[in-house]
């Protein structure tokens, strides 16, 4: 669906809230929540996730798939919780689809709310398979764990055969547990008559044309958006199903929080405070970068800029460019001088994030390192916001070893936020902290994402 024309058909149909809940991820979130904020309608996050039929760690062929789930945020803590799985899906759950499994539900469902999801949820299949039982006690594992109110039974119809079969029976399943139900069409297009288009687009996607007998389709015209009338007329039988995708919706009540920079925490060794630990460097980087000749001057100076970085709230941001750039030059990964607005700052030569001295030449005193702070190089989502201010290092590291240093951050920053590289080794690589519901894709192959 093309997001404007989707937020103008449920404005047409006069419906106040609508969900985005992409295959697997959530590149899509940010725009889908601007354009909906923009159109006066109710943007609830969310994502259909792959859950792993054993645990993500199992990669077995024939033996390890998954099933579908619909995962809702309520708020922010479900929102962490919600991006923390998609990312682990990832980095390590990914076989065909990345997938998350039932241990990282156990750890991070707070805040959530949980639909069983379409055809390809763990209980519509277990009805299929004919396992009537199997899919009662999916819907109570789920109940419990999501809590009272937060658990719902998926309903649709698009008119499959398997439809026809699975319906029934998740009614039932419903009315014999006290699950609540809940009404929904997959929108993979905005109005019937874009099933055609649609189909040829799948076509185009998938190397095939219309007359290939074993292309990929939908076998009906019914993935569209539809007005609350038809919704209603379709689920007749249990109205109530409909009326809870409203309560679902007063639930949802995430907001995006935009123009604040945001770094992954940084975590001291030794128990010290980040900001003991961030002065520790710098003093102790000043006697070996100038032995025997620290001058009251650099003291003057060093204690200038240290009191800035503080002032601006910077030091973590600080620390955790030193600590990519010591991880890389540990391993002999190959590492520049340093570029950007930065090199002028002595406590950065100090901890050792440049080697060029900004002392010579008078480069980088307190007025002009001042001045730094207006550079827009390193944003906290990958762009630039106007009133943004941040220091800006341009690291060049060398292609050797770089899957190790994109493991090595990933595993430290994983839980607050998502480092991508950018480019090839020929130019300048910009590692720029993204915020984990926009993964930005660059040439550069070896960052694991």
């Amino acid at each position: 669906c093309r997001i404007d024309q989707l937020m103008d058909r449920v404005k047409e149909c006069g419906q106040n809230a609508v969900a985005i809940t992409d295959h697997g991820v959530m590149y899509g979130c940010v725009q889908f929540y601007k354009a909906a904020q923009k159109a006066g309608i109710k943007p609830i996050i969310g994502c259909e996730v792959y859950v792993a039929t054993r645990t993500r760690f199992d990669k077995v062929n024939k033996i390890d798939g998954n099933n579908h789930l619909i995962l809702l945020c309520k708020n922010e803590m479900g929102y962490k919780n919600l991006i923390k799985m998609v990312s682990a899906a990832f980095v390590e759950g990914f076989y065909s689809k990345p997938r998350i499994d039932k241990d990282l539900l156990e750890q991070h469902h707070e805040g959530l709310i949980c639909l069983s999801a379409c055809l390809a949820g763990e209980i519509p299949q277990a009805i299929l398979a004919g396992d009537y039982e199997r899919a009662k006690q999916a819907a109570l594992y789920y109940r419990d764990l999501f809590g009272e109110g937060n658990y719902y039974i998926e309903l649709q119809d698009h008119g499959l055969e398997a439809d026809q079969v699975v319906l029934p029976q998740l009614i039932r399943l419903a009315r014999e547990t006290g699950i609540p139900m809940a009404a929904t069409n997959d929108a993979h297009y905005i109005t019937k008559e874009d099933a055609k288009m649609q189909s040829i687009l799948l076509c185009i996607q998938t190397g095939k044309t219309i007359a290939d007998a074993d292309r990929m389709e939908f076998q009906t015209d019914e993935f569209y958006l539809k007005s609350t009338d038809e919704m209603y007329d379709l689920f007749a039988m249990v109205p109530e199903a409909c009326e809870n995708t409203n309560k679902i919706a007063e639930q949802c009540n995430f907001e995006f929080t935009f123009g604040e920079t945001k770094l992954p925490y940084f975590k001291a060794p030794d128990g010290m405070e980040n900001q003991e630990y961030f002065e520790k460097l710098c003093w102790e980087g000043l006697e070996r970068r100038y032995p025997g000749e620290v001058t009251d001057a650099l003291k003057e100076r060093l204690s200038y800029e240290i009191n800035v970085v503080k002032t601006m709230g910077y030091t973590n941001y600080y620390l955790i460019v030193y600590d990519f750039i010591n991880y890389a030059k540990s391993r002999d990964i190959p590492v520049g001088p340093g570029r950007g607005s930065g090199a002028g700052s002595l406590a950065a030569y100090c901890v050792g994030i440049t080697d060029i001295d900004p002392s010579c030449g008078g480069a980088g005193k307190p007025n002009a390192f001042e001045q730094v702070f207006a550079d827009v190089d390193l944003m906290a989502d990958g762009a630039v916001h106007a009133g943004t201010v941040m220091v800006g290092f341009r690291c060049d590291i060398g292609n050797r070893g770089q899957h190790n240093k994109g493991q090595h951050y990933g595993q430290q920053a994983r839980h607050k936020t998502k480092f991508l590289c950018h480019g090839l080794s020929s130019f300048p690589i910009v590692i720029f902290p993204c915020s984990p519901n926009k993964f930005h894709r660059g040439s550069c192959q070896s960052c694991p994402a």
